[in-house]
């Protein structure tokens, strides 16, 4: 076997493939992505700290299931979304989110009526 080197020094620096303001606009887009996602973690917490104040079992209970279900599901769908298209996977991650809308609004509206 063959070994080679990834990159090739001898050459010297090579250019991006890509215009410099699209990696600027990438690295911009993941940092707030990731930021609103940490946001949402934060508080979710924080809800869940709200509704049961005096403990924070509900808190522990809800980061134990998260990382269960991620533990023990994240493989299994990985190899299953490595072997459809791109657009297949987001088409059902996209129907997935809205269907989970679709669930949570009722429920939120029997948690908390709107008085009139």
């Amino acid at each position: 076997m063959v070994r080679e080197p990834l990159l090739d020094h001898e050459s010297g620096p090579q250019q991006p493939s890509f215009p410099s303001f699209l990696a600027k606009y990438l690295y911009s887009a993941h940092f707030l992505a990731r930021w609103g996602a940490r946001m949402w973690e934060f508080s979710v917490g924080l809800y869940m700290i709200s509704i049961w104040p005096d403990s924070l079992l509900l808190a522990a209970v809800y980061g134990v299931v998260e990382s269960g279900s991620i533990a023990l599901l994240g493989p299994t769908i990985g190899e299953w979304v490595d072997k459809l298209s791109y657009v297949k996977v987001l088409q059902l991650w996209l129907m997935t989110q809205n269907f989970s809308f679709v669930v949570a609004e009722p429920q939120s509206l029997v948690c908390w009526p709107i008085q009139i």
